[in-house]
């Protein structure tokens, strides 16, 4: 497809991983700070990874976005889907646009990216439920490729095509996502998040009682002195008001060896 008053040139090709490395050799020459010449982007290798992640279950999608080439045959938008092509080792349709003038580059990615809120919340699901969904997701991915549901830094980026994807196809999910947002109130001391995420966990391995445990934990409602869920509620209400803050990581694991607790019987001072 060309334009009317331009070089401008696009057209859909199989992008290959050697492809790709040839592509990459094209990439503008680095510039220094005072110079009007173009410059390379600085390399995300968490969204290399999170490409090729993408390419490699097959969530790669033509959308319309895909390599830039401006008149002098410079690579000035894509590296990174060549990367994760070359990363993943597999083959995608991605469109290829030629001819761009070499100041466009300016005009590029400066919009609002869509996040997995965004994503969700375009399937018919309430914001609210998008958000609990979209970070329990989140925790679960974290937790099977780190063996940790809060590990920190981009190590954990995850598309909101992955987000989508795992929701759609694990119903036991959406339907802990749900209920843990009905149960959660504003002066419950548990995220919404962590409870969906921790109600799913405990559905997989503990169908009959893991229920009882979360929505008590959440609501408050008929606990015990001995109970583990009222141990952890007041020492997550005590954090909620103290100056120096323990990590997400940390409170959370409360719950969790509350949970431990539970399953297994025993009460606070057992």
């Amino acid at each position: 497809m060309k334009s009317h008053n331009s070089t401008i040139t696009s057209e859909m090709i199989t992008l290959t991983p050697e492809l790709s490395a040839s592509f990459l050799s094209r990439l503008p020459p680095l510039a220094s700070p005072a110079s009007d010449a173009l410059q390379q982007r600085t390399q995300r290798p968490w969204r290399v990874k999170e490409l090729a992640k993408m390419m490699t279950l097959g969530q790669w999608k033509e959308n319309g976005q895909g390599l830039l080439f401006d008149k002098d045959g410079n690579l000035i938008d894509g590296q990174h889907r060549c990367l994760g092509c070359i990363l993943s080792g597999v083959s995608i349709r991605i469109l290829v646009t030629t001819g761009v003038d070499s100041d466009a580059v300016d005009t590029i990615d400066t919009g609002s990216t869509r996040t997995a809120v965004d994503v969700l919340s375009m399937t018919g699901m309430s914001v609210s439920l998008a958000r609990i969904a979209s970070t329990a997701v989140k925790m679960e991915m974290n937790m099977r490729d780190h063996n940790n549901p809060l590990v920190k830094g981009r190590t954990n980026a995850i598309s909101p095509a992955s987000v989508r994807h795992f929701v759609e196809n694990n119903p036991v999910f959406l339907n802990s996502c749900q209920t843990a947002g009905e149960w959660f109130s504003r002066s419950c001391p548990v995220p919404a998040s962590y409870a969906a995420y921790l109600l799913y966990r405990a559905r997989l391995t503990h169908p009959k009682i893991s229920d009882d445990f979360v929505k008590t934990l959440v609501t408050g409602e008929n606990l015990n002195s001995d109970d583990s869920r009222l141990w952890i509620r007041n020492r997550l209400f005590r954090e909620m008001v103290a100056i120096k803050k323990t990590s997400s990581a940390g409170r959370f694991s409360w719950s969790v060896k509350a949970w431990n607790r539970f399953k297994n019987g025993r009460g606070c001072g057992s």
